[in-house]
C-alpha cells in the first residue's frame, strides 16, 4: 500500500504488518495474516461441492464495524470476504455458493458456516438468532447485524471514531510585496495629498502555522503567519504659481513591519493539487525608517527650502484585512494576495503580494 500522511505528502510503501492501522479519510485499515477463500464465485463457474479452497496471505483489512466485536472486510478478485477477531487472530466467516443436482435440476446452494460462527460470536445476545437466520453474506446485512448486536448489549457508540483531531502544519513563506499609499486631507493645505508617489516592491516572508480543523478532510483550517514586510515610497509635487514662481514638495516614507496574519483557509482538491482561498485580518508593529519632506519655494532667483516630516502622525500599529487565492501541490504553495491597511490616520495602504510556501512539517 502506498501511503501519504496528507494529500500533498510524499508517498511511501507500507506493508500490512508494519503498522497497527492506517486511516484513509474516514476509512481504517488493519494488517493481518488471514485465510482467503479462493473458490470461483461467478454463477457460470461455481463448483459442485461445498469444500472451501483456502490459501493464506498477509493483507490489509478494512474495518467495517469497530468496537469489542469487530467486522473486517477484503475483496479478492471482486469476491467479498468477511472476518471477525478470534483472540488476536482473524477468523474467516466461511461462505460458499456451489451447484447441486436435485433430480434433473441444477440448483445453487449456499454453504453458510458463517451463521454458526456469528451465533457463537454473539452468544451473550440470544435474541440475535432470529436476525442471524435472515442475514445474507453481504456488507449491508452484516453491518446491520452488528448494529443489532450492539443495540442488544446496550452499546450505542460502537463505531470506530473518525480521527477528527486538529493537525498542525508548519511552513516557510517568502515572496514579493508591491505596495502603494493613498493620502487623504485638503490638497490646498498639504500637497502630499495630490503628489505623485512611487510604488514599492520589497521582500516579504516569515513562518506559517496551519491548524487543520479536521485532518481527515483537510478542507478548512486556521492559518496564522508571523511575517516581515516593508515599503519605501517617495512622492513629488510641482505647483506653478506664476511665471518664475513655483513650489515643489518631495517626500520619503519608509517603514518595516512585523505582522501577524490570521486567515481562514479553504482548500478545494483538484486532482493531485488543491486550490486555496484565504480571507482574514492582520495586525502589525512598524518601525519608521524614514519620514521626511523637503518643500522648496522658488521666486525668480530666490530659493527657499524647508524640511520636516512627510506625515506629522504615524501610528506604529497597523491593522487591516486581506484576501488571497492560490494553489497547493505536495509540500509547495503559491499564492496571490491583496491587502488593505492604514499606517496613519490620513494614509491608506494597499499591497499586492505573491508568495511561495514550503511545508516543513
Amino acid at each position: 500500500m502506498l501511503f501519504k500522511q496528507t494529500p500533498d505528502g510524499d508517498a511511501r510503501t507500507i506493508k500490512p504488518l508494519d503498522v497497527k492501522s492506517v486511516r484513509v479519510k474516514d476509512l481504517e485499515f488493519v494488517g493481518g495474516i488471514v485465510d482467503i477463500e479462493m473458490s470461483p464465485h461467478t454463477v457460470n463457474n461455481l463448483d459442485y461441492h461445498y469444500n472451501l479452497s483456502i490459501t493464506t496471505d498477509t493483507v490489509f483489512l478494512m474495518v467495517m464495524t469497530g468496537g469489542p466485536k469487530s467486522l473486517y472486510y477484503i475483496s479478492n478478485n471482486d469476491k467479498e470476504l468477511f472476518y471477525i477477531k478470534s483472540g488476536s487472530a482473524f477468523e474467516l466467516l466461511a461462505h460458499k455458493k456451489y451447484f447441486k443436482h436435485e433430480g434433473d435440476l441444477k440448483v445453487i446452494k449456499e454453504y453458510k458456516k458463517y451463521v454458526g460462527q456469528l451465533s457463537m460470536y454473539f452468544q451473550n445476545c440470544p435474541s440475535i438468532e432470529s436476525k442471524l437466520k435472515v442475514t445474507k453474506y453481504k456488507k449491508a446485512d452484516l453491518k446491520r447485524l452488528f448494529k443489532a448486536y450492539y443495540d442488544c448489549v446496550g452499546i450505542k457508540d460502537f463505531e470506530k471514531k473518525k480521527d477528527n483531531r486538529p493537525a498542525l502544519q508548519i511552513s516557510l513563506v517568502a515572496g514579493l510585496s508591491y505596495t502603494g499609499l493613498k493620502f487623504s486631507g485638503d490638497p490646498d493645505v498639504d500637497h502630499i495629498v495630490d503628489a505623485a508617489h512611487t510604488k514599492s516592491t520589497d521582500f516579504t516572508g516569515g513562518l506559517g502555522l496551519d491548524l487543520i480543523f479536521n485532518k481527515n478532510r483537510e478542507t478548512w483550517s486556521l492559518n496564522n503567519e508571523l511575517m516581515f514586510s516593508s515599503f519605501n515610497i517617495s512622492g513629488h509635487h510641482y505647483d506653478q504659481i506664476v511665471e518664475n514662481y513655483y513650489k515643489t514638495l518631495d517626500t520619503k516614507l519608509s517603514m518595516s513591519y512585523i505582522k501577524m496574519n490570521n486567515l481562514l483557509r479553504y482548500k478545494y482538491p483538484v486532482g493531485k493539487m488543491a486550490l486555496i482561498f484565504n480571507v482574514g485580518v492582520f495586525s502589525g508593529f512598524g518601525i519608521i525608517n524614514e519620514n521626511s519632506r523637503v518643500e522648496r519655494t522658488v521666486i525668480q532667483t530666490i530659493n527657499k527650502e524647508e524640511t520636516g516630516k512627510a506625515l506629522e502622525t504615524i501610528t506604529q500599529f497597523d491593522f487591516g484585512y486581506l484576501v488571497g487565492v492560490g494553489a497547493k501541490f505536495k509540500r509547495f504553495t503559491i499564492e496571490l494576495r491583496a491587502e488593505k491597511g492604514s499606517p496613519s490616520p490620513q494614509t491608506k495602504s494597499s499591497a499586492l503580494q505573491c508568495y511561495l510556501g514550503y511545508r516543513i512539517r
